[in-house]
């Protein structure tokens, strides 16, 4: 890290530099070539949540703008539909609490600390009907590996915050939600998936290997990114 640092340090250096004696030449110099773009997987998914958050996908909130487009659409089909924008967090007075599905896809490797893991937990505690089911995916530690903080930083800004089964008990301890499926995202989709759809982008398959952050064989990484299943109990 340091190494980059430096390197990084004396390229910033080099350019301001370069700058100077443009200046100093009465800006008779042509101006530098943009940047080849980057095949940089992160940052394509970066570009892609930053996309879809500035969109105001469905989620659970009020738009000062007025009622959201979909529940006139959702009228004309008679169904009992609800749209919501906001923080989730910011308050449950506004919730029901006869869900009987929570999906969260791409949101907890999103997360910074555990206790939003726990408060994920709450929320589908209050939310959820008996029965109900909260699914989700997590960039989970394997083979009783423990992250330590440098890697936990750096994950994070990958879009991949990594949590240990450990924390997951935890977030969920005294609650009454119990896992019923855990499975590998890499396998179960490139199985369920219709034929040619898998792999959804050409970096998805290495981001949910946790390669992103651990550039190694794909069994060789101790990270996943796994589907998680919840149920409330009757």
């Amino acid at each position: 890290m340091r190494r980059l640092i430096g390197w990084t340090a004396g390229v910033v250096g080099v350019a301001a530099l370069a700058r100077m004696l443009a200046r100093r030449r009465g800006h008779h110099a042509p101006p530098p070539p943009a940047p080849a773009p980057v095949d940089d997987h992160a940052e394509a998914l970066r570009r892609k949540l930053d996309e879809t958050r500035a969109a105001e996908a469905p989620g659970l909130g009020t738009s000062a703008a007025g009622p959201p487009e979909r529940e006139p659409e959702a009228a004309k089909e008679s169904l009992d539909v609800r749209v919501i924008v906001r923080d989730v967090f910011a308050t449950m007075d506004d919730l029901r609490q006869d869900y009987h599905l929570m999906l969260l896809s791409e949101v907890v490797p999103d997360f910074r600390a555990t206790h939003q893991l726990r408060g994920l937990f709450e929320l589908a505690n209050y939310a959820l009907a008996p029965g109900g089911r909260m699914v989700f995916n997590v960039f989970l530690a394997r083979g009783g590996y423990t992250p330590d903080r440098g890697v936990r930083e750096f994950g994070q800004q990958e879009y991949t915050s990594i949590f240990t089964r450990h924390e997951m008990s935890a977030a969920a301890a005294g609650l009454p939600l119990e896992l019923v499926a855990d499975d590998s995202v890499y396998d179960y989709e490139k199985e369920h998936l219709p034929e040619g759809a898998w792999p959804q982008t050409s970096w998805y398959a290495n981001w949910v290997s946790g390669l992103d952050v651990f550039p190694v064989e794909r069994d060789e990484s101790p990270i996943e990114l796994r589907w998680l299943v919840f149920q409330k109990r009757r």
